[in-house]
């Protein structure tokens, strides 16, 4: 009977799949304060049953009424500086005057907010040096029944708003009230002009045709 051969193997060596390491975690960004980043603070009304308003002025209807004893958060501002965005406890927004709104907060550092369905009639006011005069007061009227105002700011321009569809002829003029900070003034007195300055605006009546594109120009004597 033939003897059975053990035939003996060299076992073949299994390659080894190197298991890769997990590539580390990006790092969590550090998210930095930016420059001039506005943050939203809370006004009081100085007044009752102050209009919130749709637009930025008087010919905007209102959507509520706000106490002394409310609080509002200041969003921003309309261009001239006078109406404040704000939005109210139950989150309504809008704009309020910003004469009649108290806070520790400089109101004009809240950003400049385009409005929205609204039309401008723009001015600007100087001197005959070109100096803009701050704190004067326009009217822009049409007829008797439909009025709205705005002051100089101290680039010496006004931006009176109205509502996108208003038409018509309106007079944008001249009203006798400016404001005790206003820098035509000598001192704080009010009662001074400065010297060459007379208190006298040409012309102090222009008509406007809406919509008004150009600057309307008025010049400080």
């Amino acid at each position: 009977m033939p003897t059975a051969t053990l035939q003996l193997f060299t076992p073949v060596p299994i390659a080894t799949i190197p298991t890769p390491s997990p590539s580390p975690l990006p790092p969590t960004p550090t998210l930095a304060a930016t420059p001039g980043l506005f943050t939203p603070f809370p006004a009081r009304p100085t007044v009752d049953a102050l209009k919130v308003r749709v637009g930025p002025g008087s010919l905007f209807g209102p959507l509520q009424l706000l106490y002394e004893t409310e609080t509002v958060t200041v969003l921003g501002k309309a261009a001239g500086g006078e109406w404040i965005l704000v939005e109210t406890l139950d989150e309504t927004r809008g704009w309020v005057f910003g004469q009649l709104l108290e806070t520790d907060q400089d109101l004009q550092s809240a950003p400049l907010t385009e409005p929205e369905n609204t039309q401008v009639v723009q001015g600007r006011l100087t001197d005959s040096n070109g100096l803009p005069i701050s704190g004067v007061q326009f009217a822009l009227t049409h007829g008797t029944a439909e009025r709205t105002d705005a002051r100089t700011d101290p680039n010496g321009e006004f931006y009176a708003f109205l509502p996108a569809d208003a038409t018509g002829d309106w007079l944008i003029s001249f009203v006798d009230a400016i404001a005790c900070t206003s820098n035509a003034f000598a001192d704080k007195t009010c009662s001074t002009y400065r010297s060459g300055y007379t208190g006298i605006v040409q012309p102090d009546t222009r008509p406007v045709t809406l919509p008004a594109e150009a600057t309307l120009i008025f010049h400080w004597r």
